[in-house]
């Protein structure tokens, strides 16, 4: 491997974790997102819960623990 394309594949790394995290953050404390929060508690019995969790756990399952507070929040079993 070159040293740039080990460099890109770091930063790719460091970037596919941080966001969800820091995404994750943000839908765990922002005041504004309690709706979205609920709908989240609601995904076992609630079909648009349900593709709102399926669509986060999609883009956050690079991060292990976005996704097990994602999940925690849904209370869904991992």
């Amino acid at each position: 491997m070159s040293f740039f394309s080990t460099c890109c594949s770091i930063l790719l790394d460091y970037i596919f974790s941080s966001f969800p995290q820091a995404l994750n953050l943000i839908l765990l404390t922002s005041s504004e997102l309690s709706e979205l929060r609920d709908l989240l508690k609601q995904s076992l019995v609630n079909s648009a819960g349900k593709d709102l969790f399926v669509s986060l756990y999609a883009s956050w399952c690079h991060s292990p623990m976005a996704i097990i507070s994602l999940c925690l929040l849904a209370q869904v079993s991992i």
